[in-house]
């Protein structure tokens, strides 16, 4: 805990002398240097069945799918028996085979443009789906796509050396949601996603660009998401969550669990 504290300390020193400290600043960060739940003044939960057909519940504050241990944070994916009896099956107490957890600023901290980093491990393996993206401040009264989506990282086990990042808004000029294409030369490799790398956007007036260990995979033109209802000149939440199965990640092997998703940190600069 201590050698993380000192690092920290240094990568403020040399972020000072840097360029990039002329222009901006950390403005909200979780290094993880605690133990058990996620800092309640920094993190909400989503709960439930939440999106995309996938096959987890999200819990709250529970320390068996989320937990600050040794400087990191862990989302944990579990598989559980049913261990009903008879009579409370028939009386219908639900089951919830797969739980898992998804962590927001929602309600706590949003931001307009900015740099968002994760560095994070994530877990291998058909139907894992960690991810790393924000959402407009506003989706509560407009609804998705409109309030607009930013993926800085997704991670499907189907394809397992792939990472995704792109965005997601309303095409008002379409009268449906965007469908932006990747070109070849935007799409992002790696030999190693469990383990430890550094993913993160800069988002500005002009552009969201994407980034992998400080490499810039990239670009997206937010003029191509409209003009006064442009979701990404708006603040944006960020989540972070570990999902199991979906039409994306496809069916988990059953012998997949439990499925973790480490954190070491999460900072946001202005």
């Amino acid at each position: 805990m201590f050698e993380k504290l000192v690092q920290f300390y240094f990568f403020l020193f040399f972020l000072l002398l840097s360029e990039v400290s002329l222009a901006e600043k950390i403005v909200w960060h979780d290094e993880f240097d605690y133990e058990g739940l996620p800092d309640s003044s920094k993190w909400n939960y989503e709960t439930g069945y939440v999106r995309n057909k996938e096959l987890q519940y999200y819990k709250a504050a529970s320390l068996d799918n989320s937990f600050v241990s040794s400087g990191v944070l862990t989302l944990r994916a579990i598989r559980h028996d049913d261990t009903r009896s008879m009579w409370n099956k028939f009386w219908g107490e639900e089951f919830i085979p797969i739980t898992s957890a998804s962590l927001t600023t929602k309600g706590l901290s949003s931001w307009t443009y900015g740099r968002m980093e994760i560095r994070a491990k994530l877990p291998l393996g058909r139907g894992v789906w960690p991810a790393f993206w924000t959402l407009g401040e506003n989706v509560s009264s407009i609804g998705w796509p409109k309030c607009g989506e930013i993926d800085v990282m997704e991670f499907v086990g189907s394809t397992p050396r792939q990472i995704h990042g792109g965005v997601h808004f309303y095409d008002y000029k379409l009268g449906k949601k965007s469908q932006l294409v990747p070109l070849k030369e935007e799409k992002l490799f790696t030999n190693s996603p469990d383990e430890f790398h550094i993913y993160g956007i800069e988002w500005d007036e002009k552009e969201i660009r994407f980034f992998f260990d400080g490499q810039q995979w990239k670009t997206f033109n937010i003029s191509l998401a409209g003009g006064i209802y442009n979701p990404f000149a708006k603040p944006h939440f960020i989540i972070i969550n570990l999902a199991m199965g979906g039409a994306w990640a496809g069916v988990p092997d059953d012998d997949i669990y439990p499925v973790d998703y480490i954190i070491d940190y999460v900072r946001i600069y202005q």
